[in-house]
């Protein structure tokens, strides 16, 4: 079992309630699990569970966000031309889609750009300034990037191409100095930023500048009206894995709604696609169901699939698109897991495990696509930073992914000089490279990470929220965890554990019987059915019929019948006796 947080307690089935919780309006297993997660009184824990639109931060609180209306307004009434460029992920797809749909909605027509990850890579690049400038563009409103294109921006300046940039992603540091590009820049990081506001992704900067620019619009949404758009924020919110806290929790919450009943009809197709219609969709079903189909576009065709369903009107070409983008992923699927079992072929062969903190990984056969899916896979199940490269003639075009203890783009910026451009945030980012390059890189980033992480850390650690028996596993339970929606980064499915469990029955299911189906029976007599996945290969380790578990409890609904079981996350051989 990984090495476990477990919190302070006796052997109750919950934490003793704090003092400043004491009046019984917030049911004792949320007190437990809200505590655990750093909420110190009853009104921080009333916030959080009823969260309300109206809290939302003020646009202006964003660095730039004037300036960057005052430029967009007076484009506007010069009747400028104006485009927007943003990136191939989900999150600058739904964030360029926003913002065409919001000047359609004012009544002004804006062209739209996403760049081919393949040939182009991520952010602006010459040849596509060049494009627009002949294309007779006056203004380039970027989206989700621009922060780090600063020769490019400059190029586009001297060539009489304006740009304003909205992004969320990192801004290059030297000795703590920002390096901005020439222009106007609306990023949450920058430095004066509120802490409130600075982890919201891409498409809620642009979201932002909607509610500031249509205040002043000739033509502007009824008041109210913008929060239809908010199916594209949460959207690209919860697919980019933003912490959902603070505003991106309210954008997440509310969007999610709104999702549920989009007027957008190329949502609407996509959901239908994958049978989601007339059901609640949650976090789990935009971050592994839509969104994957989204991405696949961007990482083996072309992004400008995906936009196209978010802005297409015509039935008959939304529901090609959509039986397109499921085949893609399932293809993007294939691919993965090709990658990520010869990337472990290599771990293995070089013993990386044993003596390396950092792995640094390319080949000629892994598309610059997928590698960034792999690299979170390999990051996740050896608990390292890990850069995954492919190899393209005399470049390199990578994607990175860390643990929180080893920042990605400050270590990134100490190479800086090795890079033909780079970008991301402290846990992923990519990158462009001389092949000629790689070996130092490979040995700076060593000594890097020899000097931040230690070999303690790279032990995963499952934090759980509290202790849980298994005759309070019910409904009432469940109905309980739902007001902690919506789940995501940095506001996980709680984690319960449970002690000295009896495997009352076991099998191994699925294609490959790699899975671990079970029913665990307590000490009191109370039985549940659990899974855990991708334990099969394992099955021969357990050996005792009394373990330890950690799980998440889930309401899976089949043939109109709902039944209640565990995910097992970890589970290991018990130390305690049961106690009948």
């Amino acid at each position: 079992m990984a090495e476990e947080t477990t919190p302070p307690v006796d052997k109750s089935w919950i934490l003793p309630l704090p003092d400043k919780f004491r009046s019984g309006k917030i049911p004792p297993i949320l007190i437990s699990i809200l505590s655990q997660r750093g909420l110190t009184s009853e009104q921080e824990a009333e916030d959080f569970l009823n969260i309300k639109y109206e809290n939302l931060s003020l646009p202006s609180q964003i660095k730039g966000m004037n300036e960057a209306v005052g430029v967009i307004e007076k484009a506007i009434s010069e009747k400028k031309r104006i485009a927007i460029y943003g990136d191939y992920d989900v999150d600058g797809v739904s964030a360029t889609a926003l913002l065409v749909r919001f000047f359609e909605i004012v009544g002004l027509e804006v062209s739209s750009y996403i760049p081919s990850r393949q040939e182009e890579g991520y952010g602006l690049n010459k040849s596509s300034i060049e494009r627009m400038k002949k294309d007779q563009i006056d203004l380039v409103i970027t989206v989700d990037c621009g922060s780090s294109s600063i020769k490019e921006i400059a190029y586009a300046k001297k060539i009489g191409l304006e740009v304003v940039v909205t992004d969320h992603h990192e801004i290059t540091k030297i000795n703590d100095k920002e390096i901005l590009p020439d222009c106007i820049v609306v990023n949450p990081k920058r430095t004066s930023n509120e802490n409130k506001v600075n982890e919201l992704a891409g498409v809620g900067v642009a979201f932002c500048l909607i509610r500031a620019l249509q205040k002043n619009l000739i033509q502007s949404l009824p008041e109210g009206q913008e929060k239809w758009f908010l199916d594209l924020v949460a959207l690209g919110t919860i697919c980019d894995i933003v912490p959902l806290s603070g505003d991106n929790r309210i954008l997440a919450k509310y969007g999610l709604k709104v999702l549920g009943k989009s007027r957008n009809l190329g949502l609407q197709a996509l959901i239908q696609s994958i049978g989601l219609e007339n059901k609640r969709i949650n976090s789990y079903n935009v971050g592994f169901g839509l969104g994957p189909r989204l991405n696949a576009a961007g990482r083996l065709k072309n992004a400008s699939l995906s936009l196209q369903l978010l802005l297409e009107k015509d039935e008959h070409e939304l529901n090609e698109i959509s039986i397109e983008l499921n085949e893609l992923n399932q293809l993007r699927q294939k691919e993965t897991e090709r990658i990520v079992s010869e990337a472990k072929a290599v771990i293995v062969e070089n013993k990386y495990e044993k003596n390396r903190k950092i792995f640094l990984l390319k080949s000629k056969d892994w598309p610059a696509g997928i590698i960034g899916i792999a690299a979170s896979r390999l990051a996740d199940r050896y608990h390292r930073p890990i850069l995954i490269m492919e190899e393209e003639k005399e470049m390199l075009k990578g994607s990175a992914r860390s643990i929180k203890e080893f920042d990605l783009i400050r270590a990134l910026d100490e190479c800086r000089e090795l890079f033909i451009k780079y970008g991301g945030h402290s846990q992923a980012a990519g990158f462009t490279m001389k092949k000629t390059n790689f070996k130092a890189l490979e040995a700076k980033l060593i000594k890097i990470s020899d000097k931040l992480i230690s070999w303690e850390d790279l032990v995963p650690e499952i934090k759980i929220d509290c202790r849980l028996s298994f005759k309070n596993i019910d409904q009432e339970l469940i109905d309980n965890l739902e007001k902690l929606e919506p789940f995501g980064c940095g506001n996980n499915k709680p984690r319960f554990m449970t002690y000295a469990v009896n495997v009352y029955e076991k099998k191994l299911v699925g294609k490959e019987k790699n899975h671990l189906k079970l029913v665990l029976k307590d000490g009191a007599g109370y039985k549940i059915p659990g899974m855990y996945f991708n334990f099969g290969p394992n099955l021969e380790k357990l050996k005792s019929e009394i373990v330890d578990i950690i799980y998440t409890v889930e309401l899976n609904e089949w043939n109109n019948t709902k039944n209640i079981d565990l995910h097992i996350i970890d589970m290991k051989e018990s130390k305690e006796v049961v106690q009948n």
